[in-house]
């Protein structure tokens, strides 16, 4: 009886280990990826005197950081670039800066999108200091 629970035992785990028929390795993959960052805040975004910018960091179409201050006014922000490379994986990045001033509390939510699908989103609440309001957001995401 062991000898037959040890066979069955040693098959099962042979057919378990199968190695897999996929030996290409995607770290090399070239092609184009479409991305998109997308900031939303509940409530509009303003400056101040002593904040006269909202500083936004992304991964640009090189596979660089790149840095806007145009996110002013409104309650969103898109930026969406194309990245062709050779090299995976590729690192990418959406920042606020050190944080949004908006008019009201409420929160801010930050996407990223790669080819159209949704692949990581945060939301924060605001933080209040007496009359003014803010939010950060900070997201990765790895194309492999």
């Amino acid at each position: 009886m062991k000898k037959l629970l040890l066979i069955i035992t040693a098959t099962l785990l042979f057919i378990s280990c199968k190695k897999s028929d996929d030996t290409s390795d995607n770290s090399r993959i070239s092609g184009n990826i479409t991305v998109k960052y997308e900031i939303i805040t509940t409530s509009n975004v303003t400056t101040s005197r002593d904040f006269p910018q909202t500083g936004i960091m992304y991964t640009n179409g090189t596979g660089q950081p790149e840095f806007l201050n145009n996110f002013t006014s409104g309650r969103n922000w898109t930026k969406t670039v194309t990245i062709n490379t050779n090299q995976r994986p590729v690192l990418l990045n959406l920042r606020s800066g050190n944080f949004v001033i908006m008019t009201s509390s409420g929160s801010i939510t930050g996407n990223i999108y790669v080819n159209d699908k949704k692949v990581v989103t945060v939301t924060n609440p605001t933080t209040s200091g007496g009359s003014i309001h803010f939010g950060f957001v900070v997201l990765t995401h790895t194309i492999k």
